[in-house]
């Protein structure tokens, strides 16, 4: 293999290294997504005056009453948080799964193109 050849394979493999990266952040990301989706239906059948444990931090909770209010406080960027019901969250969360798993897509067909190129290229290095 040229100098040239070894370069486009090195680039190839950085390359494939990202994208494999990047498809695991979305793997973790769709799981934090789905789990909160289950959460989620888990809420609408909290009861009123039942003892709740809320997460101030990774691993840190306090104790809470629920409440009969069914609507939920969410950030929306830039320090902006509005009440939205439960089914609008829902249907957000859905929205999101979905960009995910179009954008999983496209990478995964990204990879696999760009391992073909790298495996067309190591044949012909081998051939020759």
């Amino acid at each position: 293999m040229d100098k040239h050849h070894m370069m486009q394979a090195e680039l190839l493999n950085y390359e494939l290294g990202q994208i494999e990266q990047e498809l695991q952040e979305l793997d973790k990301k769709h799981e934090e997504v789905e789990q909160l989706r289950a959460s989620l239906s888990d809420y609408e059948t909290i009861e009123t005056g039942k003892e709740l444990f809320v997460p101030l931090a990774p691993g840190i909770f306090t104790k809470a009453m629920s409440v009969p209010d069914k609507t939920l406080l969410v950030n929306v960027g830039q320090g902006v948080v509005v009440k939205r019901e439960p089914e609008h969250v829902a249907e957000m969360l859905s929205g999101q799964l979905e960009q995910m798993e179009a954008h999983q897509k496209e990478l995964q067909a990204l990879f696999e193109e760009k391992l073909a190129t790298l495996q067309k290229m190591e044949t012909q290095c081998s051939d020759s």
